[in-house]
């Protein structure tokens, strides 16, 4: 699967793949953020609609929505920090599979590129 012929295309291949995972990483923990103070905001309207009075639960949620829309408009830091990391071009699409993905390249990049190296030694001693 790999093929690296010298150190300096290894050093290469494992630069490229820092920055990669870099930017997946972060897309991903600043898209979680984002996902938690969504959350943040419908707790915070589901509180202020069931701490009113009333009995009917199907009111209590309408009015929850209708909170929660209200809260959404004013947009959070997360959500500000999200759209423009997303402007910035610097957001990679992707899911904690493809970095666990990422994480098994390397592994297996790094056993090809030990295995090719004892392979070199091998054969300069003979």
């Amino acid at each position: 699967m790999f093929e690296f012929k010298t150190k300096e295309e290894y050093l290469e291949y494992r630069s490229e793949w820092k920055e990669k995972y870099a930017r997946l990483s972060k897309s991903l923990r600043i898209y979680r953020q984002c996902c938690n103070a969504n959350l943040t905001i419908w707790n915070k309207a589901m509180l202020m609609a069931f701490g009113s009075g009333g009995r009917d639960y199907y009111e209590k949620m309408s009015k929850a929505f209708d909170i929660h829309k209200v809260l959404l408009t004013e947009k959070t830091e997360n959500h500000k920090k999200l759209e423009s990391f997303i402007a910035s071009n610097e957001y990679v699409k992707g899911s904690s599979a493809d970095a666990t993905a990422m994480l098994e390249e390397l592994k297996e990049a790094k056993l090809e590129s030990q295995r090719q190296y004892l392979e070199q030694k091998k054969m300069q001693v003979a």
